[in-house]
């Protein structure tokens, strides 16, 4: 039998919500209008990354029941060693507790990141997801069967 995500849903399958942004050059300058994480300085304009995380976060979120958010960033240089790109850091700056809450709980954090890395590459997510996968391995897995 194939299942489908309501399937899931319907049989009381909790998500845990990861979120992963891309931080590399391919993506623009913060300052460019063209670029995915452009800051309108009149925010008159979201940028592409605060729409899709809106977008996908607020449905996604309603099947997280903590509400609690591992965010992680790939393909920057970030502070304070920032001689070579990251391929998976947390936006939170802490590693270990990389976990925000809710949508606002993200988007403080991208918006405060974009403020400290700088922007690199190339693009690697194997990190992040070696990460999520080491991450997983420890949740405990239940049934009400």
């Amino acid at each position: 039998m194939t299942y489908t995500f309501l399937d899931y849903v319907f049989g009381k399958c909790e998500l845990l919500l990861i979120v992963a942004i891309d931080f590399t050059k391919s993506n623009g300058s913060i300052h460019d209008p063209n670029s995915l994480h452009y800051l309108d300085p009149n925010n008159k304009k979201e940028n592409e990354y605060i729409e899709a995380i809106k977008a996908i976060g607020e449905i996604l979120l309603y099947y997280d029941n903590d509400k609690m958010i591992t965010v992680l960033g790939f393909g920057a240089k970030i502070p304070p060693l920032k001689d070579k790109a990251s391929h998976c850091f947390s936006l939170t700056g802490n590693i270990y507790q990389p976990e925000v809450f809710g949508i606002e709980g993200i988007l403080q954090a991208y918006k405060k990141t974009l403020a400290e890395i700088e922007f690199n590459g190339p693009t690697h997510f194997a990190e992040v997801i070696r990460f999520v996968n080491e991450y997983a391995e420890f949740l405990p897995v239940t049934s009400d069967e």
